[in-house]
């Protein structure tokens, strides 16, 4: 049988049909891809979360730093200073996923018509069940506690930087 005029060869639709399914994954990966930053954030996280990272852990590095930096300091205070370091941590991390997360959820979104307040309010979810599992998993490991009041940190850094991300993607009245 001969071909018509109109129609194209088999393998010429093959081909066209392969390239179009490379490139709707090209593109649906490519989206996926903005998940990864806060993600691998998160697992970091989950690593400071262990035994190894306990006070007792850290406070062999930042004690010697803290001592040579303030010499004739009291260890009390020294200890003082560590409890904050270490609590600033809480602040800081949770800031740092706020933010990727609010970044990648900006460029995941690109497709669907999220306005910055949806991203913040589902970014601010995330960071506080990620908070509150934390915490529960601190619980469980034999040297550290899991406490309220670093949920509260945590959310608390986080906040502070979906709040600083808003204003500044707010666009300014006209």
């Amino acid at each position: 049988s001969s071909l018509r005029m109109h129609e194209r060869p088999i393998h010429i639709l093959v081909l066209k049909e392969t390239l179009e399914v490379k490139r709707r994954f090209s593109v649906g990966f490519k989206r996926w891809v903005w998940l990864l930053p806060p993600l691998l954030w998160m697992a970091l996280m989950a690593l400071f979360s262990t035994d190894h990272f306990s006070g007792s852990q850290t406070s062999r590095f930042i004690a010697p730093f803290l001592n040579w930096l303030f010499p004739n300091t009291d260890g009390a205070i020294l200890d003082h200073i560590h409890f904050a370091i270490r609590k600033s941590g809480h602040l800081m991390e949770y800031a740092v996923l706020a933010w990727l997360w609010f970044f990648g959820l900006t460029r995941w979104s690109k497709e669907i018509p999220w306005r910055m307040q949806k991203i913040a309010i589902v970014s601010g979810l995330i960071c506080l069940i990620f908070a509150i599992s934390d915490e529960v998993h601190q619980s469980m490991t034999l040297f550290r506690s899991g406490q309220p009041t670093d949920v509260a940190l945590d959310v608390l850094g986080a906040s502070i930087m979906l709040g600083y991300l808003l204003k500044k993607t707010d666009p300014p009245a006209a």
